[in-house]
């Protein structure tokens, strides 16, 4: 039955290549990158399918799933499917028989059977376009005073796969206190290695010790560059003060610089946008995320 529902809504089998193809050209989040669904893939044996959808002979969009469900998270990795981004022209419009209650806002133009109101539970956080010119001195205040006292900024790219691995579970823990739990070191040092190329941000470092540390993946394509802050940690015995929103803005400053220079939309996701995660509302605007009706 499944399977008819594919044909009816034009969509047509298709392979990872083309998938792949179709993220290239049309772009998509961080855990829809063609790269991260092919590690869960082999990672779980999922055996993924794919499906295109045709106009005038070209690819205009292109999705996976597993048993039709979208979301392929496994909680012992560090990707998360709170923005499921498929890969389609700004252009096409389908209807999805995949599973889904987390279908990106940008969809909402391209997806027929997809329900996008603020009454549904589950939301995204996007950085905002633009911070009001108090606020840009304000925490470039901050962080100017924080790197003439002893702070120091160093790329992800400085460190080795098991320094960082080492400084992002230490300070995870120092920041959540058991209330979260982190990803097991061998998996995180298993993605570190084998997603570098994604990998994007810094540390802060005060007094020589590694005080703040958010793990962000970045997924580029023509139009725009996505940048996903899965979670991160910070010591506040090292800096008392407020380590975690100098990192957040130090990353955010950097990934507008790139996109400035590269001539491309910057998104840059937070993540959900839960109950007791208000302070995102400092930083973000707040979307609804689409929930497929008849999936």
């Amino acid at each position: 039955m499944k399977e008819l529902l594919y044909k009816l809504a034009g969509w047509h089998d298709c392979d990872f290549r083309t998938y792949r193809l179709a993220w290239e050209k049309f772009g998509g989040s961080v855990c829809t990158h063609p790269d991260v669904i092919a590690f869960l893939n082999n990672r779980n044996h999922l055996d993924l399918k794919f499906k295109c959808k045709i106009k005038s002979g070209e690819v205009v969009a292109s999705l996976y799933h597993h048993n039709h469900q979208l979301s392929l998270l496994d909680k012992a990795f560090p990707f998360v499917f709170d923005d499921i981004l498929l890969p389609a022209s700004y252009d096409a419009t389908f209807f999805l028989p995949c599973k889904s209650k987390r279908l990106s806002p940008l969809l909402q133009e391209n997806v027929g059977n997809a329900l996008y109101t603020r009454r549904l539970k589950h939301k995204v956080a996007y950085i905002k376009e633009s911070f009001s010119p108090k606020t840009i001195r304000k925490r470039n205040g901050e962080l100017n005073r924080f790197l003439r006292n002893g702070g120091a900024v160093r790329s992800v790219a400085a460190f080795s796969d098991k320094a960082l691995s080492d400084i992002y579970i230490r300070l995870f823990n120092a920041r959540w206190q058991g209330k979260l739990r982190c990803w097991p070191e061998d998996n995180l040092l298993e993605t570190l290695a084998a997603f570098r190329h994604l990998l994007f941000g810094s540390v802060l470092l005060f007094n020589g010790e590694p005080c703040a540390f958010d793990l962000i993946f970045k997924a580029e394509c023509p139009q725009w560059i996505y940048f996903d802050d899965i979670n991160g940690g910070y010591d506040a015995d090292i800096f008392p003060h407020g380590a975690g929103s100098l990192l957040l803005w130090q990353n955010i400053q950097d990934a507008q610089a790139i996109c400035t220079r590269q001539r491309k939309t910057l998104i840059f996701s937070l993540g959900a946008f839960l109950k007791g995660w208000e302070y995102k509302q400092q930083w973000c605007d707040i979307y609804p995320s689409g929930r497929v009706i008849g999936g």
